[in-house]
């Protein structure tokens, strides 16, 4: 079972309550469900156009009898619990909803995903992993001071993190190893910088606050 997203999925249901809908077929211009695969989840919204009721939520796609089962309710009309559908048509279709937004001003959790980019840096995403990945190198880049001690950076050892001297101390050269082993947090008010491809390992998670940094050099 996987998270699939397919753009211009829509149908039609003529389910009533609170359960499993059964799909009709694609309205004209959209495709069908079936292309988010069988026992597959996705985001949905079902809409009453008639009554102004609606509701959005992660969903399992049934090839057999066509149907998506309400796993999840994300928000909705009923003050965010599942609606009630009356009888008539309601239209279903595949959407990308807002309270799964990475930026929302508040941490967001990935889960095995890997985090990439033109630029190959992590940096001011507030988000929450727990996956077995690499955070890639950075292309180029400054290193960020953590807050209010000028000329210092946050660094990891693999199990704890540390402010370290860059200029001015005793320490020339400041290591990290290259595998985030155990759960790490970067709290508001603070930031944080590797060097080099980083490993999170299974199970283990790398916290950052909204608002706060964390870059792959």
């Amino acid at each position: 079972m996987a998270l699939v997203l397919k753009d211009r999925v829509k149908s039609t249901t003529t389910t009533t309550g609170t359960g499993t809908l059964t799909l009709g077929a694609a309205v004209a211009g959209f495709q069908d469900f079936s292309v988010i695969g069988d026992a597959n989840t996705t985001y949905y919204t079902i809409q009453d156009s008639t009554t102004g009721d609606f509701e959005v939520g992660i969903g399992t796609y049934t090839a057999s009898g066509t149907t998506l089962s309400r796993d999840t309710i994300l928000s909705s009309s009923n003050t965010g619990s599942a609606v009630n559908f009356g009888v008539g048509e309601k239209a279903v279709f595949v959407t990308y909803p807002a309270e799964r937004a990475v930026d929302t001003g508040g941490a967001q959790t990935l889960t095995n995903k890997t985090i990439d980019g033109a630029s190959n840096t992590v940096t001011n995403i507030p988000l929450s992993t727990a996956v077995t990945g690499t955070l890639p190198v950075a292309n180029g880049g400054t290193g960020l001071t953590s807050a209010g001690t000028l000329g210092n950076v946050l660094t990891s050892n693999g199990t704890t993190w540390a402010s370290a001297a860059l200029s001015g101390g005793s320490t020339s050269i400041v290591e990290n190893l290259n595998t985030i082993s155990s759960n790490k947090i970067i709290t508001s008010g603070s930031n944080g910088m590797s060097v080099g491809s980083m490993t999170i390992n299974t199970s283990v998670t790398l916290t950052i606050d909204s608002g706060q940094r964390y870059v792959v050099l």
